[in-house]
């Protein structure tokens, strides 16, 4: 997952830019069409920058989880060191990544197609659930990739047919 609608800028600097007040909202919509779906991950991990952080949370709350840092979600970390790191950690189910672009869209093209180039757009808010049996270059399968847009439609919130927004 994506972090959400944040903050251009901070006095702390980057990794303190907070979400937006719409920020929030989105994420609790998003939050609330995960609910829909059934998407209760096992662990919720987080980049330690804030605004990821804050959208972690949120999530968090909803599945009644906590979120744990994990540093090489921050920005300039490569797939292999983000799939290193969970290799590393106890076997668990389902887990989710809130991180930013564009380390999101290349861990899933990494995961789908060996290559961290694949293409695979992110907007702040939007979510991919790959299954895989073993991390690592194209072993993982797309069950769905959704834009928060689309989240939130299936939340009741989101812009109905016609609405061009």
């Amino acid at each position: 997952m994506r972090h959400g609608i944040a903050e251009d800028s901070s006095p702390g600097g980057d990794s303190q830019r907070q979400l937006t007040p719409e920020g929030i909202a989105r994420i609790e919509e998003v939050a609330a069409a995960l609910a829909i779906l059934d998407v209760c991950p096992d662990r919720i991990l987080s980049s330690p920058l804030v605004r990821a952080r804050q959208t972690a949370e949120i999530i968090s709350r909803s599945v009644s989880r906590r979120t744990e840092l994990l540093g090489e979600l921050s920005p300039g970390y490569q797939p292999d060191d983000v799939c290193g790191r969970l290799a590393k950690m106890e076997e668990v189910e389902s887990v989710m990544l809130v991180g930013h672009q564009p380390n999101c869209s290349e861990l899933v093209s990494y995961l789908l197609g060996g290559s961290s180039s694949f293409g695979v757009e992110f907007k702040k808010g939007g979510v991919s659930f790959i299954q895989t049996e073993r991390l690592g270059p194209s072993r993982g399968t797309l069950v769905w990739h959704m834009p928060p847009k689309a989240l939130r439609r299936i939340a009741g919130s989101g812009p109905q047919r016609g609405d061009p927004h």
